[in-house]
């Protein structure tokens, strides 16, 4: 079996602005979003591709 990549999470310092980012050039959308212990935790994928690749987006980065 190939090995492939189906996701990544990254943890960001503002989670809107990043959303904003991905929407905007890399023409994904959130296709999931809640909150978890008491932070929110966000998933985008490109149209269709949900399956595929998801970008889950976790407020915490540096």
């Amino acid at each position: 079996m190939k090995p492939s990549l189906t996701h990544l999470a990254l943890h960001v310092r503002d989670l809107d602005s990043c959303i904003d980012f991905y929407e905007s050039y890399a023409e994904m959308r959130v296709v999931h979003e809640r909150t978890n212990e008491g932070y929110r935790v966000v998933w985008l994928a490109e149209d269709g591709r949900e399956k595929d690749f998801i970008l889950v987006l976790l407020p915490g980065g540096p």
